[in-house]
């Protein structure tokens, strides 16, 4: 039962990954996606894909956790109350992800937060209709639905440290307070890096470790090729004004800072279990580029015949 939950839990989380990509990007995006988490799913292995062990049975969920903070920046409203429970699993399972969880959705929030700004000013303008073109909506069916969630998927947790002797939520609080920075920055950039390469673990199925089976990370990281590009990806999105590009570019790199942050924070020596979710942000960061790269091109010829259009007319 435990390995069909986890089989279950995983394909929930690859459907929606693959349902926010057909909606963001249509046919192309939704044919894009899946190469790169075939990629990782092979990478994974199928042992890996039902283990119920939480450092495992959470990083898939973390990639449907960034697309859906991605959809939600794009005015998705329904995704903020999915997003609070992808977001509560993934940080009652394992907490080092709540550093990479705070980070998603706060992108998710402020640029939903953005677009439904933008959306008052057109309606101010004397349009009455949001950003699709629909009469404008209420906000308390969505914000009733959010706080639901929160409720359920919280209140054990808070139950717990009011009645416990130590709470769980007080036991955590005084672990961070003892341990802060514990891996050196080259160590972190080490963990981090080796997934921005070229080659990365996810694609090539595995991860150079030392005699104790740590991260080895005296070894060459290579040149971070996937960082330059998804930087200059950002810098095309924001050039070329495509917003929701813009939005899952800029997410994608909120996400790699974040990373680098949270393997600082790892006590002793850096296990691949405990970091196994960076090959999540590696594929994010990957489909980002790619993404932005198919719909800069696709773009190109559009804007050529209208200006061959123009011309002729002229």
């Amino acid at each position: 039962s435990l390995a069909f939950a986890t089989l279950l839990v995983n394909a929930i989380a690859v459907l929606g990954v693959l349902l926010v990509a057909r909606r963001r990007g249509g046919l192309p995006l939704l044919l894009l996606t899946p190469i790169a988490m075939q990629l990782l799913l092979h990478g994974l292995g199928a042992l890996f894909l039902r283990d119920v062990w939480n450092p495992y049975i959470t990083v898939l969920p973390l990639l449907l956790l960034a697309f859906l903070a991605w959809t939600m920046s794009c005015g998705d409203r329904w995704a903020l109350p999915v997003t609070a429970v992808v977001a509560s699993f993934l940080v009652q399972t394992h907490v080092s992800y709540a550093l990479l969880v705070l980070v998603a959705v706060a992108v998710g929030v402020v640029g939903l937060v953005v677009t439904e700004w933008h959306a008052i000013r057109r309606r101010d303008a004397g349009t009455g209709r949001d950003a699709v073109g629909e009469p404008a909506r209420s906000w308390t069916p969505t914000l009733i639905a959010t706080a639901l969630v929160l409720v359920v998927m919280w209140l054990p947790t808070a139950v717990q440290q009011v009645t416990g002797n130590p709470g769980n939520l007080g036991k955590l609080l005084s672990f961070f307070r003892d341990h802060g920075t514990e891996q050196s920055a080259a160590g972190a950039w080490h963990v981090i890096g080796s997934q921005l390469g070229a080659w990365p673990d996810w694609i090539r199925g595995h991860t150079d470790l030392n005699f104790v089976g740590a991260i080895d990370t005296t070894r060459g990281t290579g040149f971070p090729i996937v960082a330059l590009l998804l930087v200059g990806a950002t810098a095309l999105a924001w050039r070329r004004r495509l917003s929701e590009l813009l939005r899952l570019d800029l997410l994608a790199l909120a996400l790699v800072v974040a990373s680098f942050f949270a393997v600082t924070g790892v006590v002793g020596d850096v296990f691949p279990y405990l970091v196994k979710w960076t090959w999540v942000v590696s594929v994010l960061a990957w489909v980002a580029i790619a993404w932005t790269a198919v719909s800069w091109l696709r773009a190109r010829p559009m804007r050529s015949r209208q200006t061959r259009v123009v011309v002729d007319r002229s």
